[in-house]
């Protein structure tokens, strides 16, 4: 016997608060257990170090998260309400593909080597996709906003932090390894590594910067206003202050994108804001400039590998190193991968590999990342993922960029093109991925009713 129209829409609207309420708390619980964590320490609470207790908070979100899917799931099924569409393939194609290549990985419980903040174990990745599924079932406008208001919020947490950081205050010192860092001031937010925060601050300043242009489409205050713009620039000074050079890419993602959508939208009350908000950035730029010396180290660290007799060695920390070792254990692994969380054996399975040479256990390209660890099929279903949801983003915006629901599809699109650009140089860490995966959800609602079925 089927449900009445009116227990259907209830039941969904119970889900849809559950996955809301689940991946808010997600978002801000990470930052403040690391605050917690960091007080714990300075109170010298043994056996806690930074990031080690984020893990067990991410990776119980995955299980749990994944139980509440397959609740979901069960339960349409059995009322005759359950639709599969393209969030649903992309949520179980994704898994499925991560625990394939787990299972054929070249180097079983080869990531246990990894350190906590460096390792994304299965269940992180389930938390990943869990976030990414629930942001994609969140319709009603009050609980959109309440995804929104959580990445306000975990921005500012961040940026507070990261600002008192770069002048060299710390609750505790919770940079890892520590010895690398020793003896400047750089701002980490609670991610333990200065170049994942440059890679989080700027989608946290996608965030801010669409919360300055669009804000009339939110709210009428002015409180709301400026505040988003000091976050603004408090977020773009502090990626800087991370002497992350992938933030600057990310900046550039970021830049280049609100000028061409909103050439493109032709929303011309907007340039005054956009005006502002582009000053206010330049006057930051300016003022960590002449009076801090996060950009000239950057200048600096450049020429010098440009300058290295072995520059395709050396260039953007040796990244082009590893791609090609990345590149190369394709062919041999081309279903499969080496193993998810496993890119050591990338170095460790070649022939041209030899013991004491340079390696990591990340790419520093999650493109390539995931295509040597989880295999080509892998790669190209996120790409494709990918591809869709930028591509009905921006047919969503031009359509109609006034409309909340769009304004906000414009705003996370925003911070997913960030993501995409700085993600050549960047590293897939739980610190910073669990602010990702939400943008990606959130953004394929965009597809029309008729392609999510």
């Amino acid at each position: 016997m089927l449900m009445s129209d009116k227990a259907v829409t209830s039941d969904n609207s119970g889900f849809e608060k559950a996955f809301t309420v689940s991946a808010c708390i997600l978002l801000l619980l990470s930052p403040v257990l690391e605050v917690i964590t960091a007080i714990l320490i300075r109170l010298h609470v043994p056996y806690l170090m930074p990031g080690i207790l984020q893990p067990y908070l991410i990776g119980s979100f995955g299980v749990l998260g994944t139980v509440l899917i397959l609740y979901y799931f069960a339960y349409g099924i059995k009322n005759k309400t359950f639709r599969f569409g393209a969030c649903e393939y992309f949520y179980i194609s994704l898994t499925l593909f991560s625990l394939i290549s787990l299972v054929f990985t070249r180097r079983y419980f080869g990531s246990v080597n990894h350190p906590w903040w460096y390792r994304e174990g299965f269940e992180d990745f389930l938390a990943y996709y869990f976030l990414f599924y629930s942001a994609s079932k969140i319709r009603s406008m009050g609980n959109k906003l309440k995804l929104f208001y959580s990445f306000m919020a975990a921005a500012v947490l961040n940026a507070v932090f990261a600002l008192l950081q770069s002048f060299g205050i710390n609750i505790s010192y919770c940079l890892m390894p520590p010895p690398m860092f020793e003896g400047m001031n750089y701002a980490y937010g609670f991610t333990s590594n200065p170049n994942y925060y440059g890679g989080l601050s700027v989608i946290f300043l996608a965030i801010a910067c669409g919360a300055f242009l669009f804000a009339r489409s939110f709210t009428e205050s002015k409180v709301f206003s400026i505040s988003s713009l000091i976050l603004a620039s408090v977020l773009f000074y502090t990626s800087l202050a991370s002497r992350a050079r992938l933030a600057w890419v990310g900046c550039f993602c970021l830049l280049a994108f609100y000028l061409v959508s909103l050439l493109v939208t032709g929303r011309k009350e907007l340039a005054k804001r956009a005006f502002i908000l582009l000053g206010c950035l330049v006057l930051t730029l300016l003022a960590t400039f002449f009076f801090t010396d996060f950009i000239g180290f950057n200048i600096e660290r450049t020429g010098g590998e440009i300058a290295s007799s072995e520059v395709s060695y050396d260039i953007g920390s040796r990244r082009l190193y590893l791609w090609r070792f990345a590149l190369e254990s394709v062919p041999g692994n081309f279903f499969t991968g080496v193993g998810l969380d496993n890119f050591d054996a990338v170095f460790f399975d070649s022939p041209r590999w030899k013991a004491g040479m340079y390696w990591k256990g990340h790419c520093h390209n999650e493109y390539l990342h995931t295509l040597a660890t989880q295999g080509v099929p892998a790669f190209l279903n996120q790409v494709t993922l990918l591809a869709l949801t930028v591509i009905y983003s921006v047919k969503a915006v031009k359509r109609d960029s006034k409309s909340k629901s769009n304004v906000l599809i414009w705003l996370f699109l925003g911070a997913l093109v960030t993501y995409l650009g700085k993600a050549v140089f960047d590293s897939s860490v739980i610190a910073t991925s669990i602010y990702v995966w939400p943008l990606i959800g959130f953004c394929l609602q965009a597809l029309p009713a008729k392609d999510q079925r």
